[in-house]
């Protein structure tokens, strides 16, 4: 979903009613992907070498945030 006036709460909603659901914002700040994991989503996407999609972080960089929340 592309980052739009009232996506937080539309992909918020989506993680209350279905437990096993991924959900992914695109195009704002990549840290929301990290956000959106830890509120629930199921997979974070991220890319080895170039991104493939707007907001995508680099694996090692998603793999040293998370290493550092102790996830």
């Amino acid at each position: 979903m592309i980052g739009k006036q009232g996506y937080k709460g539309l992909l918020s909603s989506l993680l209350d009613i279905y437990p096993k659901i991924a959900v992914m914002p695109m195009g704002v700040n990549p840290m929301e992907r990290i956000a959106f994991s830890i509120l629930g989503s199921q997979l974070i996407y991220s890319s080895v070498d170039e991104p493939t999609a707007p907001g995508q972080m680099k694996y090692i960089e998603v793999r040293h945030i998370l290493n550092c929340m102790g996830l």
